[in-house]
């Protein structure tokens, strides 16, 4: 039963409330056949779906005929039960970059062993008080994460520390397909300045038009001036400098995309299309009206 079909969603559900006959259909279809059985635990996301997981893991951790290598990619179904296990986990342990396998594996279940016992699920909800921040927790906690973007706009002093746990979770990729990235964006629109400053170095690497479109939400003067001040160019992928050619097009698709979106930040902004002078009027422009610049206000967008 897919995840997204409705009995498939049904028996997550019921796993996840705690019925242990739907947990127990989900093991069994671990141990016969994998399919969406892997991606159906890390939606109940419950410490006994963990268990399952680790159980499995265990049990197979030497099995090299769960490593299929297709030339320039590897399938390994261990590397997707840790990675499963991973995204559920508020404060995922941290092994070393390069840790061979199974030493990795290994690594996974003697951390599970010395945790297994405490509270290491995501529970965000439990303690909130305000109704609609406490809904949307809720929902954070049973997979729909664009719930994140909307905690940002609620009113209430337990919005921060919530988005600062959610900024843990699993995967830490700085992007908005990330839990914990969109945590952090949530963050940095809420002033926070560290995640803020985060945003702004993507500026000058290859995942830069995340970073141009996280600035072009948040909006306002600071927005705006970091656009501005990457129109330099000069700290832009420096690995990629001596590429000739290669690296003045990406410079000047990035400076494309950054006009771009500086049109759509500014009310009257000095020019709407892109020429090879934008960098230089956008500059001079700022630099005579950053005070008195009047910004689009971006509509706030109800996710859930």
């Amino acid at each position: 039963m897919d995840a997204y079909s409705v009995p498939g969603a049904a028996q997550v559900s019921l796993a996840k409330l705690g019925d242990s006959a739907f947990l127990h259909e989900l093991e069994k279809e671990l141990r016969r056949a994998h399919g969406d059985s892997i991606y159906k635990l890390q939606l109940v996301g419950t410490p006994d779906a963990i268990s399952v997981l680790m159980a499995y893991l265990g049990e197979h951790i030497s099995d090299a005929s769960l490593s299929r290598n297709y030339g320039d990619y590897t399938v390994d179904t261990r590397n997707d039960v840790v990675q499963a296990v991973e995204r559920m986990l508020p404060n995922p342990p941290r092994f070393p970059v390069g840790t061979a396998k199974p030493s990795y594996y290994e690594a996974w279940l003697s951390w599970w062993n010395e945790n297994k016992a405490k509270p290491v699920t995501l529970s965000i909800s439990k303690d909130v008080q305000n109704p609609h921040l406490r809904c949307l927790a809720r929902k954070v906690e049973w997979g729909f994460p664009d719930a994140i973007l909307d905690i940002a706009h609620v009113k209430d002093p337990q919005v921060m520390p919530i988005l600062r746990v959610l900024a843990g979770v699993g995967n830490q990729a700085f992007t908005l397909n990330t839990i914990s990235g969109r945590a952090r964006f949530a963050l940095a629109e809420l002033g926070d300045e560290d995640d803020f400053n985060l945003i702004v170095e993507g500026l000058n690497t290859a995942g830069y038009p995340t970073s141009i479109e996280e600035l072009r939400i948040i909006g306002g003067k600071k927005a705006v001036g970091a656009l501005i001040d990457a129109l330099d160019g000069a700290h832009f992928l420096p690995e990629h400098q001596g590429y000739g050619k290669l690296y003045a097009k990406e410079l000047a698709d990035r400076e494309k995309d950054l006009v771009s979106n500086l049109a759509m930040m500014v009310i009257s902004p000095p020019e709407s299309d892109f020429t090879p002078k934008s960098a230089k009027r956008w500059r001079e422009w700022w630099a005579e009206n950053k005070d008195t610049a009047r910004f689009v206000r971006v509509p706030i967008t109800i996710y859930e």
